[in-house]
């Protein structure tokens, strides 16, 4: 599994940054939407949540 963040893009519905996980086992990509403002413990929520 590979977490990546996608930064400083144009503000849309309060977003501004795209969380990018990608499982290269079953080979499935996620495109999250995320705040400029980095938390981890928000960032856990969003895998846990999502994945």
């Amino acid at each position: 599994i590979s977490i990546d963040f996608i930064i400083y893009l144009l503000l849309s519905n309060n977003y501004n940054t795209i969380l990018v996980i990608i499982n290269y086992l079953i080979k499935i990509k996620y495109f999250l939407p995320y705040i400029r403002i980095i938390n981890i413990k928000k960032v856990a929520n969003l895998f846990l949540k999502y994945i």
